[in-house]
């Protein structure tokens, strides 16, 4: 969950009271690109002069993400053994690393990148290894505190499945946090094809079956 906004990075509350950082090169393919265009004072895919970025225009306080740990390392603190610095990324490509085309099924969660903004709906990018598979996120799943006209290409959100096209290659999804989990709607997952379809931020059907003193 996103605890803080930095200027080039930023802050995930993690389980155990741990805290790890996302660099902003490690959220997209295409915000990379545009920090690139930044650094070398290039101009944008339509001609204008690229602005600095702003990472508040990307997520927001309390967002929940899917991460991937990069690395742990400790940092050198004078007088003692230092605290461990995490740095994690979103990239869908390695937030749905073990994920296939057959495993996406309707009520799991995914993360997405924005790969363009059209008149009623993003497109976006699963970073699965089938490059023909593709989501898109209708203008009214976005969700209530998210303003649409405002999302930028390149933005994550951990998203909702909702629909699967016939071919399966077009994934309909939903950023909307009142409808991810929703139990009087039936939004969790009861039925995948592989284990695999169970990854942090999905919720699920289970049954217990025993209750133990320990």
């Amino acid at each position: 969950q996103v605890s803080r906004i930095n200027r080039y990075d930023i802050a995930l509350s993690l389980p155990n009271n741990l805290t790890g950082y996302l660099p902003v090169t490690s959220v997209s393919d295409t915000l990379t690109a545009k920090v690139k265009r930044v650094a070398e004072g290039e101009g944008s895919d339509d001609g204008t002069q690229e602005q600095d970025i702003d990472l508040t225009s990307y997520f927001f306080i309390g967002q929940y993400l899917r991460a991937h740990v990069v690395s742990t390392e400790r940092e050198a603190i004078a007088g003692n053994k230092g605290k461990r610095h995490i740095e994690l990324s979103v990239r869908p490509e390695l937030a749905n690393s073990l994920l296939k085309k057959t495993d996406l099924v309707i009520n799991s969660m995914v993360q997405a990148s924005v790969r363009s903004v059209e008149d009623h709906g993003l497109i976006m990018e699963l970073g699965l290894k089938d490059d023909a598979v593709r989501g898109f996120m209708s203008s009214k799943e976005i969700g209530k505190s998210i303003d649409f006209s405002r999302v930028p290409k390149g933005a994550v959100f951990l998203c909702l499945i909702t629909g699967i096209g016939s071919n399966g290659n077009v994934v309909k999804l939903s950023a909307d946090t009142e409808k991810a989990g929703n139990l009087r709607k039936g939004n969790f997952l009861t039925d995948a094809p592989t284990i695999d379809c169970y990854l942090p931020g999905t919720a699920v059907e289970i049954l217990v079956s025993d209750i133990t003193k320990s």
